[in-house]
């Protein structure tokens, strides 16, 4: 197995600023969906948007799995 687990995040609004472990992350172009390869274990995760509710939680990434994660922000 790999040391490395998959996290997919699909986030509304599609702007909103995607931070794990206090790295920033960007979908870029027309990307619906931000495909992140990072080491197994427990990560935090933060989704966030100017005038929207953050979103802050920890999540456990197994290595060689993929985990999906949908992400909408409440105004």
């Amino acid at each position: 197995a790999s040391p490395f687990g998959i996290l997919v995040l699909r986030v509304e609004p599609v702007d909103a600023q995607i931070v794990v472990d206090g790295d920033a992350w960007a979908a870029t172009g027309s990307q619906r969906e931000l495909v992140l390869h990072v080491t197994a274990g427990w990560h935090a995760l933060e989704v966030r948007k100017d005038g929207y509710q953050a979103l802050k939680t920890d999540i456990e990434l197994s290595e060689g799995a993929t985990t999906r994660l949908n992400v909408k922000l409440v105004r």
